[in-house]
């Protein structure tokens, strides 16, 4: 069977629908030229960070997940737009109660040892109750095998019912009961229920070893349009017993650069499309729409977006920063490094951390003095790197993030240097006199990431749990 290959839409997906004779209720969208997006020129947002450790079955921190608006595009491009859409791209995400409601959802910042338990709340509704608008612009197809609350599955038209979903925390080592398994979804008000449905309280032990999880939608047939929607946050389990205390960012280094930055940064790596009028943009014809309307059997996105924004930049201080990447992408593998005005090679990267947790040791990445021999950073869909970029000798230049993966990974199409193949910007600001040296982890000349192996601890018991 010959392989998907990414192609541009220059059909409206109405036409293409009615063309089959399939009825629908989605919105016609046109397909935005990424190449008309400016670049590197709006700051890499920070996702607010929340405490998970003060938390219990009883007084739970409550998450809910809700549709509203966030610019995604420069705001230059949504200023020219007509309202409603000079708001930004209708979303689905994750809040905190009590803090504003952003995309990506919030970063929960939890501790091993101590049990964090969350009330996640469906309120993925429009204004006043009615449908969410973003149902009318990301298809979900009621042909596969999922969720399906209306009991229509196998039905030719695009779903317009209450939406389902259910958290998942990517990576986390949970009772079934709390590991948001695809039939536990609901839907808001509790009206509908999946039949693995326990409850809507979560209480995830935290007994592993410290890493860099994510938490996401994980509905049955939905998850790829759900999390595309905008349902992902990161989940940070630290262990300050085992950790460097002087890690960039740590409780033995400054907080934050001249700039206001933390020295750790979380960052997800998403590929999008957008429309003219800057709203987010799934495929809903499918590869053979005679056939079958909808399916896909991968998506490639022309534009890639940083925490929430599309080709951001980050200033940053000559000195040491970690960052704790994800790959958050539907399909696309990214292949990256960081290179110099000249396209010549920047900074190495020096990976410290996995999917698992800190490394024994701390591995270099695109080495500049290592050329084609270099060990590359190649990440996919769903995975996380914990990484230590040294900035130091980079005074006063401008680096670039590009990306060179294939699409589909690894022989496909190769991306467009001038959209996929940029991530973002670093702007390396100019040494200051009399400042304390940076004092932070030095992965060159410190091998030991651990303090001591970790014996894991015995999961929380279900029942305890609750």
């Amino acid at each position: 069977m010959p392989r998907f290959r990414p192609r541009p839409l220059t059909v409206l997906v109405a036409l293409v629908l009615a063309c089959t004779g399939v009825a629908q209720a989605q919105v016609p969208q046109v397909p935005l030229n990424p190449l008309r997006i400016p670049k590197f020129v709006e700051p890499l947002p920070m996702p607010l960070r929340v405490d998970a450790t003060t938390t219990t079955p009883a007084a739970p921190l409550e998450i809910s997940m809700n549709e509203f608006q966030q610019q995604l595009l420069p705001a230059s491009m949504y200023a020219r737009l007509p309202a409603p859409f000079n708001a930004g791209a209708y979303l689905w995400s994750y809040r905190a109660a009590g803090l504003p409601q952003t995309f990506p959802g919030p970063t929960l910042v939890a501790k091993v040892g101590v049990p964090t338990s969350i009330h996640y709340v469906n309120n993925l509704v429009g204004p006043g109750g009615t449908p969410p608008v973003l149902q009318s612009m990301v298809t979900i197809d009621q042909t596969l095998h999922w969720a399906d609350p209306l009991g229509a599955m196998g039905s030719t038209l695009p779903y317009v019912g209450p939406v389902p979903a259910v958290p998942h925390l990517h990576g986390g080592e949970v009772p079934s009961a709390f590991d948001g398994g695809p039939d536990a979804w609901w839907t808001p008000g509790m009206t509908q229920k999946g039949h693995s449905f326990v409850s809507d309280v979560f209480t995830y032990p935290n007994a592993q070893q410290a890493a860099t999880l994510w938490y996401h939608d994980h509905t049955l047939g939905a998850t790829r349009t759900n999390v595309y929607a905008g349902l992902a946050g990161f989940y940070l389990l630290r262990d300050p017993l085992n950790e460097p205390a002087n890690l960039p960012g740590g409780p033995g280094d400054r907080a934050t650069d001249r700039y206001g930055n933390p020295f750790e940064r979380e960052v997800v790596l998403q590929d999008r499309m957008f429309d003219t009028n800057g709203q987010i943009l799934y495929p809903n014809a499918g590869l053979n729409p005679t056939v079958h309307p909808y399916w896909v059997p991968e998506f490639f996105g022309d534009c890639i977006m940083v925490n929430g924004k599309t080709w951001p930049y980050l200033q940053v201080e000559p000195r040491r920063y970690r960052f704790r990447v994800l790959n958050g992408s539907n399909a696309r593998f990214y292949d990256l490094r960081i290179t110099d005005g000249n396209n010549r090679g920047g900074p190495g990267m020096w990976q410290i951390g996995s999917d698992g947790g800190l490394l024994d040791a701390a591995v270099h990445l695109q080495n500049p003095r290592a050329g084609r021999r270099a060990a590359k950073l190649i990440l996919a869909p769903g995975e996380r790197c914990d990484l230590i970029v040294d900035f130091s000798g980079y005074a006063g230049q401008t680096l670039t993030l590009t990306n060179s993966a294939m699409t589909p990974f690894p022989v496909g199409v190769a991306v467009n240097p001038r959209t996929t193949g940029l991530v973002m910007q670093f702007r390396v600001g100019r040494a200051l006199r009399n400042t304390a040296p940076d004092a932070s982890l030095n992965p060159a000349t410190q091998g030991t990431m651990l303090r001591a192996t970790r014996i894991e601890r015995p999961m929380v018991p279900m029942a305890a749990a609750r």
